[in-house]
């Protein structure tokens, strides 16, 4: 007469391993994100900066749900006051991810970032 205990994220009728994949989808989209964070640091500023036009203009699914700013401060060289410029540059709300920024959006965010990598490549070859 033993009572079959149900865990409290299932119920009778659901499938008892949705929450197992929901868990694996979630950390399969976590550490593919990472590793475009680590990818996104590049060598140099100029390449940080290339690669997030890049990905801002082509975006990996896993980062259609990072908000644009938190994007924007992996970059090498970016600080706080850039990240604001940038945002508003583009006329992008601080709270926006990168999956619903407009086509407009997308290629004014990248063009300033490729300007800008263009403008620390050219600095750092005046001075070498």
């Amino acid at each position: 007469m033993g009572t079959t205990l149900i865990p409290p994220y299932a119920t009778a009728d659901s499938e008892p391993d949705q929450a197992l994949v929901a868990l694996a989808e979630a950390n399969r989209v976590r550490i593919r994100r990472a590793s475009l964070m680590r990818w996104l640091q590049g060598r140099s500023k100029t390449h940080s900066h290339e690669r997030a036009a890049e990905l801002i203009l082509e975006p990996d699914p896993a980062i259609d749900s990072m908000i644009v700013l938190k994007l924007l401060q992996r970059v090498r060289g970016v600080g706080p006051a850039q990240t604001e410029r940038l945002l508003a540059s583009a006329d992008v709300r601080p709270t926006c991810t990168v999956g619903a920024l407009t086509t407009r959006q997308r290629a004014a965010l990248a063009a300033v970032l490729r300007l800008r990598a263009d403008q620390l490549c050219c600095h750092s070859t005046a001075h070498s």
